[in-house]
C-alpha cells in the first residue's frame, strides 16, 4: 500500500512536469520593409518650352537712302524738311561719316542778324551743288560749314570740283545758341537753334577733282 502510493506521487509528479513545460518559441516571419522593396523612379515627362521669336526694336527708316548718298540727295532731304521721315538727315544718317563729289560754292562771311554761336556751324556761308553744275543762280545747293580742324585742299575759286567728306549731328550742335535777338523782341527756344545745328553737314575734308 505504501508502495502504491509512492507510485502514485510519482506518476503525479512527472504529469505536472509535462504539463509545465512552456511551449517552443517560434521566431515571428520579418515582413520586408517598404525600405527593402525595390524601388522605381517615377520620371515626369519634360515639355519643352520655346521661346518666342526675338523682335528687333531698331527703328525702321524706310524712307531714308542710307549709307549710300549724294550730294543731290541731301539737297533734296534739306527741302523736304525734318517734318517728313525722310527729310531729317539726322535719323537717317546719324553721325556717320559721308563722302560724295560736289561743286564747292561760299566763302567769305555770311549774313546772320542774330549772330548765333558757334559762328563756324550756325552761321557758314558755304554751300555744295550738283557735280558739274556751275550755273550762276538757281542751281539747288546744299548750305554746309567747315569744321574748324578740318583738312581742306581746295581751289579758292568758286566751282571747284571737290570730294568732301563729312557728317551730321556734330557735338558742337549742342553749344549752339543765339548772342543777339536781332528783329526778334525774344530769343527763340534754344532746342530750336540746337536741332538746327544737329542737322547741318559738317564738312572735315574736301579735295580738289
Amino acid at each position: 500500500m505504501h508502495v502504491q502510493r509512492i507510485l502514485l506521487i510519482a506518476i503525479c509528479l512527472t504529469l505536472w512536469a509535462c504539463a509545465g513545460t512552456p511551449p517552443r518559441s517560434v521566431a515571428p516571419s520579418t515582413a520586408p520593409s517598404v525600405s527593402d522593396a525595390p524601388t522605381v523612379a517615377q520620371s515626369s515627362p519634360t515639355v519643352a518650352q520655346s521661346s518666342p521669336p526675338a523682335v528687333s526694336t531698331a527703328p525702321l527708316q524706310d524712307s531714308c537712302v542710307t549709307p549710300e548718298t549724294n550730294v543731290s540727295i541731301l539737297i533734296g532731304m534739306a527741302k523736304t524738311g525734318p517734318q517728313h521721315p525722310g527729310g531729317d538727315p539726322v535719323a537717317c544718317y546719324g553721325d556717320a561719316p559721308l563722302t560724295f563729289d560736289a561743286t564747292w560754292l561760299g566763302g567769305g562771311e555770311a549774313d546772320c542778324p542774330t549772330a548765333p554761336e558757334p559762328a563756324w556751324l550756325a552761321c557758314s556761308s558755304f554751300s555744295l551743288r550738283a557735280p558739274g553744275d556751275t550755273r550762276k543762280a538757281g542751281a539747288p545747293e546744299l548750305f554746309v560749314a567747315i569744321h574748324p580742324s578740318a583738312s581742306l585742299s581746295i581751289p579758292s575759286k568758286p566751282y571747284a570740283q571737290v570730294r568732301v567728306t563729312g557728317h551730321f549731328n556734330d557735338p558742337a550742335a549742342q553749344t549752339c545758341r543765339e548772342t543777339q535777338l536781332g528783329d526778334a523782341e525774344t530769343f527763340p527756344p534754344a532746342a530750336d537753334l540746337i536741332e538746327f545745328c544737329r542737322g547741318v553737314f559738317v564738312v572735315t575734308e574736301a579735295v580738289a577733282l
